[in-house]
């Protein structure tokens, strides 16, 4: 039997969830938004869009090469993700009265 009580920070499947400092000040306190990853620069979101395959030349299939238009559409789903978590706070009373 298993008597250690869960870790509130670790979902059941094991992953474990970050919170960070939210960047605006209406997004503060509210945890949807804080365990969201970063906001990524350009260069930052470039380098982790990209797929370098330099052990597998011939595995072209798999070469990425980000664009500005995957890097517009990232800031987008993450500006969209964002604006809807924040009206949503579960921290915030007012959320569980609708």
């Amino acid at each position: 039997m298993d008597t250690t009580m869960p870790n509130e920070n670790i979902h059941p499947d094991g992953v474990v969830a970050t919170s960070h400092e939210a960047n605006l000040p209406e997004w503060c306190g509210n945890p949807l938004i804080e365990v969201l990853p970063p906001i990524y620069s350009a260069v930052q979101t470039r380098n982790l869009l990209k797929y370098s395959p330099a052990h597998a030349i011939e595995n072209t299939a798999g070469f990425f090469i980000p664009l500005p238009i995957h890097l517009a559409l990232h800031q987008q789903i993450d500006r969209m993700i964002r604006s809807g978590y924040a009206n949503r706070n579960p921290m915030v009373a007012e959320h569980w009265r609708g």
